[in-house]
């Protein structure tokens, strides 16, 4: 069975060994798809070439825009 989230061994690092490293961390993602970042010793995030991401979920990365939220205390209305 093809499991398109395979990682090496080699791709799996701690966060902090990523952190020194983040430039050349995002030249290899976009050849090797995808690095597994460890806090703690356990893994805790990913980071997935977008379109490697795309080709396995089917679905296209778009930038979402929120408006922002209200504010907390709006301002009392002059009468």
């Amino acid at each position: 069975m093809f499991n398109p989230l395979k990682v090496s061994l080699d791709n799996i690092i701690p966060l902090t060994e990523a952190r020194d490293h983040f430039s050349q961390i995002v030249s290899e993602v976009q050849k090797d798809k995808l690095y597994v970042l460890t806090k703690g010793g356990k893994p805790a995030v990913a980071i997935i070439d977008v379109k490697y991401l795309e080709r396995i979920t089917g679905g296209e990365i778009k930038e979402e825009h929120t408006p922002p939220p209200p504010p907390a205390h709006p301002e009392p209305k002059p009468i």
